[in-house]
């Protein structure tokens, strides 16, 4: 590994020094709502009191590194240091799980330059939200299940699981992947096991099981969405329209009746929120939190990023559709765009998928214009 180490080191700390200035010299760093909330919940975690409705993975991670953290630097500071060693983490476990999947070396290494340098990705860096945990876990999980450690990989896929709930479908879908029944066993239990103590812990504060208690609001939230435009106040004035919803099932009925009551207004919704995750040329944001407005230049680099590895990852899909491998890497990328899609998509969302996607479509460019360049010379 220290062999593999120096082979990406010029790519991690480039993109290292990309971010930090990104983060402490072009633009200052951002906290939003979210990451007021997040914080809270850490803070409730280690002195006692009822949690929010926030899943506790991150604010569980936040929690830990508050026992490292030296007093001298403020924890926003630190946290945002945080993220820049978790994205170097994610690009050399990238390298690393295109070359365990037998990969040219080349392969890897445009793999993880992909990781590297994606814009939406170093723009995260500078925000006290998930996507750089989140992005980590998933891109370790996939290592360590290649490198066929499949308690290990399922712990993490169980921590991504905390951290953002919609990473469970993939988690547990690993077993169609699995090579026997025994580690299929191992995959189930240990996601479930970790989802578990989760709740338990949610279970002995407020009083009731569960990751996350912000699943009916998304859904409620996706009812009130039309692409960026999140035209809702407060989460008072969601349960005020909809005063009978106050369970997650009572908020899939309610967006059921208001897609079959509105069929049009709901694939409206649904197509912008595609557009949202994927479109080529990204949204000027959410029109009633002007904070979050991007100029034009950000609204070609985030269209331009996401189209060029969307084609690039589908032709190497489409060229290795038979092999389990490739859609196993594409799979954050598809459960990703299937919830956000039905749900409310913002660019942020596919940060997860990208590590994954990036290995195909480094395969992909590499099959296309690397062995011509080779047969050229």
């Amino acid at each position: 590994m220290k062999k593999h180490l120096l082979g990406i080191l010029p790519v991690m700390l480039l993109s290292l020094l990309l971010s930090a200035s990104l983060v402490f010299v072009v633009q200052p760093p951002c906290c939003t709502i979210d990451s007021e909330e997040y914080v809270a919940q850490a803070d409730l975690i280690v002195h006692g009191g009822v949690l929010n409705e926030r899943p506790i993975g991150y604010p569980l991670i936040i929690a830990a590194v508050e026992y490292i953290r030296p007093p001298f630097i403020r924890r926003v500071t630190f946290l945002l240091i945080l993220n820049l060693l978790l994205g170097a983490g994610t690009i050399y476990f990238t390298f690393l799980t295109a070359l365990a999947l037998g990969f040219e070396r080349a392969v890897a290494l445009l793999a993880a330059s992909i990781v590297a340098f994606f814009p939406s990705l170093l723009n995260q860096s500078r925000y006290v939200l998930t996507e750089h945990s989140i992005t980590f876990l998933v891109t370790c999980a996939m290592w360590l299940q290649v490198r066929n450690r499949p308690l290990w990989g399922s712990l993490a896929w169980g921590l991504a699981t905390i951290t953002r709930t919609t990473t469970l479908p993939v988690a547990l879908a690993q077993v169609f992947f699995a090579k026997n029944w025994r580690v299929r066993i191992v995959i189930v239990l240990t996601v479930l096991a970790t989802v578990w103590a989760a709740g338990e812990l949610r279970m002995q504060r407020n009083g009731y099981r569960g990751v996350s208690q912000y699943d009916s609001q998304l859904i409620l939230l996706a009812m009130e969405v039309e692409g960026p435009d999140f035209n809702v106040p407060s989460v008072e004035y969601l349960f005020g329209k909809y005063p009978h919803v106050r369970t997650t099932g009572e908020a899939l009925g309610a967006y059921t009746r208001d897609a079959w009551n509105h069929p049009l207004h709901f694939l409206k919704q649904r197509a912008l929120a595609f557009w949202e995750l994927w479109g080529p040329l990204a949204s000027s944001g959410n029109r009633y939190r002007p904070d979050e407005h991007r100029g034009l230049p950000a609204r070609i680099a985030i269209g331009a990023e996401r189209f060029l590895l969307l084609t690039a990852t589908l032709a190497g899909l489409c060229r290795q559709r038979r092999n389990p491998v490739f859609w196993q890497l594409c799979l954050p990328a598809i459960v990703i765009t299937a919830i956000h899609t039905m749900l409310f998509g913002e660019p942020r969302y596919i940060c997860p998928a990208v590590p994954g996607m990036a290995v195909v479509a480094a395969w992909a460019l590499h099959r296309r214009f690397g062995q011509k360049t080779n047969q050229a010379a």
